[in-house]
């Protein structure tokens, strides 16, 4: 890629990308890492007004189908199952993959997980042992645990905010910097995680 500087004007790369640079990018030593960058903050989801204006037909049509006793109840399940994501803890995001899935398929469903875990987290969280009691209440963690992302000792917390698992529900400011309270984001995480991955390796 470094060879095609003068061709390529943007390079966006998303998904489990948080590694030390020297390991995984040893000659790409250039990139911005905008994963906590308050302007980047909803980047990748729906805000809430973004959800309730352009879905609104389909709001009304799941509506229709289900007898639903109102709009904003039925926005209060989507909440629950789907919404929580956030990068600032002020922000909060709906998963777009679970929402389209939501009325292509009109009915509520663990679509997130269909989608896809990296085998080496299930691997770091077999090697980690039980964990359940760690997830069962929010941790809270310096900005050094995002800071770096090292292949052969990989940081669990890290890397279940990585792939989505936690996510920030609060930053704090404590002296200069930041604490970050984080939490499973929904109840679609929620059931993947204590569901699909952590009885399966019991």
């Amino acid at each position: 890629m470094k060879d095609s500087d003068d061709y390529i004007k943007f390079v966006f790369i998303t998904g489990v990308s948080k590694f030390s640079k020297t390991s995984l990018f040893s000659g790409l030593n250039n990139l911005n890492d905008i994963s906590l960058n308050d302007n980047y903050s909803t980047i990748c989801g729906y805000t809430k007004n973004e959800f309730k204006n352009y879905f609104k037909d389909y709001l009304d049509i799941y509506c229709e189908n289900h007898n639903e006793e109102s709009v904003e109840s039925l926005i209060g399940a989507v909440n629950d199952w789907y919404d929580g994501y956030s990068w600032d803890g002020e922000n909060f995001v709906y998963n777009p993959y679970s929402i389209l899935n939501l009325f292509s398929e009109n009915i509520f469903d663990n679509y997130w997980f269909e989608s896809g875990t990296p085998t080496f987290l299930l691997k770091l969280i077999e090697e980690k042992g039980n964990i359940e009691e760690d997830l069962l209440k929010p941790q809270i963690v310096s900005s050094n645990a995002f800071s770096s992302f090292k292949l052969k000792n990989l940081n669990l917390t890290a890397v279940l905010m990585q792939t989505g698992y936690l996510t920030i529900k609060k930053r704090t400011e404590f002296d200069r910097n930041y604490e970050y309270t984080l939490d499973i984001p929904n109840n679609e995480v929620r059931e993947s995680l204590f569901t699909h991955i952590l009885c399966t390796l019991e």
